[in-house]
């Protein structure tokens, strides 16, 4: 099934059927996100990040956006009938509520997508087209196309070259979390390469780290102590080894940096695996 958008005017005329493909559904939220992006760099008259979540929202017609405690939740979107109230954790990391925000600004494109629910106040999370769980990936696509955008972020990463210091230069110049930053540079590094998220795990009999996250799967989710991860996490340096890992059903021993953020219970290590080196 082939769908296609013409313009932003015409928007209201595009309609998604229950039986719509996911991934034609992601594509088109990134070309959305993608025309959301050269409109603020028109409007802006630059396109130097970073590219605040907050910019978006009076593109997005998104009238407040409120910072209050949501608990566990990472933020709301509430609609009205003067269009988008969203609220962001004001508890979380300003990175992190970043994201969150970019995130909500995704429900908006699914919006037009999904359905047409009546304007009344309530949380909007879309309709009955995909799953709970696709909306909030796509939510999340629409998000790093907002803040990284792909032409844009891969120019950047080209010139810095690949290494798990260029992340964190990304990471600072984006205004990105690590993770989601490393998550980017994965889709659109020239070399190719993976991202693997450790986590401090301490046994009965022994401490070590597993993966956290992981989105492509490795021979080994638990490294015990001492290894090249626990001089890492020890310190604020990067550290290069090799490991034996099975990606993309290829068994070896992949060169890796691995480097540690975050403080205290936090604390996590970032490890960037080249499969070509």
């Amino acid at each position: 099934m082939n769908l296609c958008f013409h313009s932003w005017d015409e928007r209201k005329e595009d309609s998604v059927s229950p039986q719509v493909n996911t991934e034609n559904i992601k594509q088109i939220v990134i070309r959305r996100a993608t025309e959301l992006v050269d409109e603020l760099i028109q409007l802006r008259g630059t396109d130097t990040p970073p590219f605040l979540a907050e910019e978006f929202a009076p593109l997005r017609n998104i009238s407040k956006i409120e910072r209050i405690d949501l608990g566990d939740l990472d933020g709301v979107l509430v609609r009205s009938r003067d269009g988008y109230v969203m609220k962001i954790n004001a508890k979380h990391h300003p990175l992190r509520q970043n994201f969150s925000c970019a995130h909500e600004i995704g429900h908006t494109l699914l919006d037009e997508l999904l359905s047409h629910i009546p304007l009344e106040d309530n949380e909007y999370r879309g309709g009955s087209a995909i799953s709970k769980r696709d909306k909030e990936r796509l939510c999340d696509r629409a998000a790093a196309e907002l803040l990284m955008p792909g032409h844009i972020f891969g120019d950047y990463l080209h010139k810095l070259k690949l290494s798990i210091e260029s992340i964190e230069v990304l990471s600072n110049i984006f205004k990105v979390s690590m993770p989601a930053t490393a998550i980017r540079v994965q889709e659109l590094s020239k070399e190719r390469c993976r991202i693997i998220t450790w986590k401090r795990w301490i046994r009965s009999k022994s401490e070590g780290f597993f993966q956290y996250k992981t989105k492509q799967p490795a021979c080994y989710t638990y490294v015990r102590d001492p290894s090249a991860l626990l001089k890492a996490y020890q310190s604020n340096e990067s550290v290069r080894s090799y490991k034996l890992l099975e990606i993309d059903k290829v068994s070896k021993r992949y060169l890796i940096e691995s480097k540690a953020f975050g403080n205290s219970e936090n604390r996590y290590v970032l490890s960037l695996v080249f499969l070509d080196r």
